[in-house]
């Protein structure tokens, strides 16, 4: 098995990058929890975030 890494900037590494997921498309999910944003990171190395509506919303209590 041939496994190949890559590291991508984010725009604030400060964001507190966490949790990952990849769909049946390839594409990779992960949280910012401290910008409060969910992430999608193409294929071609396009990321898109999406503001997550509840302040401060790091997870299920």
């Amino acid at each position: 098995m041939n496994i190949e890494l890559q590291e991508i900037d984010i725009l604030h590494s400060d964001s507190g990058p966490y949790g990952i997921a990849v769909s049946q498309e390839g594409k990779v999910w992960f949280t910012q929890h401290k910008a409060n944003k969910i992430s999608c990171l193409t294929q071609d190395g396009t990321i898109k975030e999406y503001i997550v509506p509840t302040p401060d919303a790091r997870g299920c209590a």
